[in-house]
């Protein structure tokens, strides 16, 4: 084909990203409908899933990483259980005002910890740019690491053929 091995990441980029907007959607739907409250109002609602589809296509960057270096199908499912430890030591599940200092530290070290800060005060209708701007980063930090080694490898791959 005549299409670059980086265009074909990019189209699996915006795949990723607009994938994770219906269960974005129906999550964020379901907690409102149960009573969670969304101050923000409708910049609230586009900005958790902003952030939604961020994060989507930069965690998706370790699983292209992942099965391009290994050539293995299998090893999508096996990196799986990486996400856990993730939300478990974040602020996802607890606030820190409700943790043991040993458990806060590690949350608030935890680079996903300020996403979720950040997607909280953006339905609170109060924006913490700060936490926005530490997540955007740790998000594009993540997301071009892994891309730019996957597409090289991709491109090395494709040229071999």
């Amino acid at each position: 084909m005549p299409t670059s091995p980086a265009a074909l990441m990019i189209g699996r980029l915006a795949f990723d990203a607009v994938r994770a907007l219906p269960p974005a959607a129906a999550v964020l739907g379901v907690a409102l409908g149960l009573g969670a409250t969304n101050h923000g109002g409708v910049a609230g609602v586009a900005g958790i899933l902003a952030l939604s589809a961020v994060l989507a296509v930069a965690w998706n960057g370790i699983f292209y990483l992942a099965a391009l270096r290994t050539l293995n199908p299998a090893v999508i499912q096996g990196l799986q259980p990486i996400f856990m430890p993730v939300v478990m030591f974040s602020t996802f599940w607890v606030p820190t005002s409700f943790m043991p200092a040993w458990y806060e530290e590690i949350a608030s070290r935890n680079p996903f910890t300020p996403l979720i800060d950040a997607g909280r005060s953006v339905l609170s209708g109060a924006p913490d740019w700060g936490s926005i701007r530490v997540s955007l980063v740790v998000l594009a930090i993540l997301g071009a690491g892994t891309y730019l080694v996957a597409t090289r490898r991709f491109a090395s791959m494709v040229r071999a053929n």
